[in-house]
C-alpha cells in the first residue's frame, strides 16, 4: 500500500512540473520576455507548450540508392527510356554550363594577370577598396583550381 501511495504521489509532482505556465510579456521598450514567474503590473499572455512530435530519421544515401535500383526495375521500357534520356539531357546541359563558366574563368584569370590594381565592393556597405596582394594571390589561386575543376 505504501508503493502505491509513493507511486501516485510521485505521479502528481511529475504532472504538475509538467503543467507549469510560461508567461509571456513585453516590456517598456518593446522587447519580449518569457519566464516562469508572472511579473507583476504588466499585461502577460500564457504560452502554451506542446508536446515534440519525435521525427522519423532521414534516409541515408545507400537507402536512396536501394530505393532508386528497386524503382528502375519497376519501369516500364518507356519510362526507363524517359527517364535515360532525362539523365543525358542534364549531364549535356552541365557540360555546356561547364564550357560557359570555363571561360569566365580564364577570362577572370587573365584580368588577374594583367591588372595592376584589382577594385572591389563590400556588398554589405557599398564602399569600394583595393585589393591587397596576399588576396590577390589568393584569388589567383582559386581561379587556377577553377579552371582545373571546370575546362577539362
Amino acid at each position: 500500500m505504501q508503493k502505491i501511495m509513493i507511486i501516485f504521489g510521485l505521479f502528481f509532482s511529475l504532472n504538475t512540473v509538467a503543467k507549469n505556465k510560461i508567461y509571456k510579456w513585453v516590456d517598456a521598450q518593446g522587447v519580449v520576455h518569457y519566464s516562469k514567474d508572472k511579473p507583476e503590473n504588466v499585461p502577460t499572455s500564457v504560452v502554451k507548450i506542446y508536446k515534440s512530435k519525435s521525427t522519423e530519421p532521414k534516409n541515408t544515401e545507400k537507402d536512396e540508392k536501394a530505393t532508386t535500383a528497386q524503382d528502375d526495375e519497376k519501369l516500364t521500357p518507356e519510362q526507363q527510356a524517359t527517364k535515360e534520356y532525362n539523365e543525358k539531357e542534364r549531364q549535356r546541359v552541365q557540360e555546356v554550363q561547364n564550357r560557359e563558366n570555363c571561360k569566365i574563368a580564364q577570362k577572370n584569370l587573365k584580368t588577374l594577370q594583367n591588372a595592376g590594381r584589382i577594385q572591389k565592393t563590400n556588398p554589405a556597405t557599398g564602399e569600394t577598396f583595393y585589393v591587397d596582394n596576399p588576396e590577390r594571390e589568393n584569388m589567383l589561386a582559386l581561379t587556377k583550381k577553377r579552371i582545373q575543376d571546370l575546362c577539362q
